[in-house]
């Protein structure tokens, strides 16, 4: 059955809500020429802990793909440690996603799998901006789940 095989999530931002750091402030002295890779890191990791939330605890190490994104070879290792729990600030706990063995960048052009995933963030954006069909609607509902993340406030 598809539903068991295929599982799917989706996180979106809407900029004049969001209340989280790296759109327009960071409270950690990072330049702000740089708040855009780590706001990527930073969604990417709610994105990879509300996709685990639906699954059981497991120990299994997981290949994350990335699709045309540009990272130099220090951001790709940085981005690693980050997804893994090891950050320069430390944490009260690691995040809640299965180690990340492996993380690849590749370009949906020419990967098959990739393609499918741009066709599902495309299903992001109509559902972050209510342009869901019917038949979309449908789809989503069995394996494809999508969260608007708002972030945290900044503190005063």
């Amino acid at each position: 059955m598809l539903v068991d095989l295929v599982e799917a999530s989706g996180l979106y931002i809407n900029k004049s809500l969001y209340g989280g750091c790296y759109l327009t402030w960071s409270d950690y002295g990072i330049p702000e020429s740089e708040w855009a890779y780590y706001l990527r890191n930073y969604l990417l990791r709610h994105l990879l802990e509300f996709h685990f939330t639906s699954k059981t605890a497991s120990d299994d190490e997981v290949d994350l793909v990335l699709d045309r994104i540009m990272l130099t070879e220090q951001q790709r290792a940085n981005t690693l440690s980050y997804l893994n729990s090891h950050t320069e600030i430390p944490l009260k706990h690691p995040f809640c996603i299965p180690r990340i063995k492996h993380l690849t960048i590749a370009d949906s052009k020419y990967v098959g799998g990739l393609q499918i995933t741009h066709m599902l963030a495309d299903l992001v954006n109509s559902s972050a901006d209510n342009k869901v069909s019917g038949e979309q609607l449908e789809l989503m509902n069995k394996f494809f789940r999508i969260k608007e993340f708002i972030g945290h406030k900044k503190s005063d």
